[in-house]
């Protein structure tokens, strides 16, 4: 596998399971490489839901499309389960950024799936949702990145209709991919200035033959 550069900016959102891996920071620090601009957008939806199940024994988590919801619950419950998933997505965006910078990754930005309106309200959205529904328009290109290859084909099935709708934008990759892709060349960026053929190639000019002009005879 050959990796060729990417123009404009890239989105790359990982999933939380694989945010302290040494091989992601790797796979960043090569696309940073080929991209003008790359954001991470982390993920810590295995996180979120383990200290959910924890407090609310009653939680259930409901998947449609990619995303979760939590149904019909109470507005404190709700309020309360918004806070516990705002803090381990803050704590995972500021581990993965002091990583990166200890990696020497210090001009990539790192955010959260997370909207706030003018009246400071928190809407958590699904990580995969973000990445394909909401940065759709703003990004040239978009690469989730996932735990396994069982995930990865579960979400290219849930997020098809997108993927559909922006062919080539898209990328679902697990770590398999990740490792392949870390192995392969990177396509040279600059372009090569025209050599000289060889002299055996090269065109011979004919030389140019100059004649002497013929003096005019004497009028008698």
């Amino acid at each position: 596998m050959e990796t060729s550069r990417r123009t404009g900016t890239l989105l790359i959102k990982i999933t939380g399971e694989l945010l302290d891996s040494p091989k992601i920071l790797r796979f960043i620090e090569k696309m940073r490489s080929q991209a003008d601009e790359v954001v991470v957008l982390v993920g810590g939806g295995a996180q979120i839901n383990e200290e959910l199940t924890a407090q609310f024994p009653t939680y259930r988590m409901v998947k449609r499309l990619g995303g979760r919801y939590h149904g019909n619950l109470d507005p404190r419950v709700k309020t309360e389960m918004d806070r516990i998933a705002y803090r381990v997505l803050i704590q995972n965006r500021k581990e993965f950024a002091t990583r990166l910078a200890a990696a020497g990754i210090d001009d990539v930005v790192v955010m959260i799936p997370v909207l706030s309106d003018k009246a400071g309200v928190l809407c958590h959205v699904d990580g995969d949702l973000y990445a394909t529904v909401v940065c759709c328009n703003g990004y040239d290109e978009v690469i989730i990145v996932t735990y396994d290859e069982a995930t990865k084909a579960a979400k290219l099935a849930a997020l098809k209709p997108w993927f559909d709708e922006y062919p080539g934008k898209f990328t679902v990759l697990s770590p398999a991919d990740i490792t392949a892709i870390l192995a392969a060349p990177t396509t040279p960026t600059t372009t090569a200035l025209p050599q000289k053929p060889p002299a055996s190639r090269r065109i011979r000019r004919q030389p140019v033959v100059r004649r002497k002009a013929t003096p005019a005879a004497p009028v008698s």
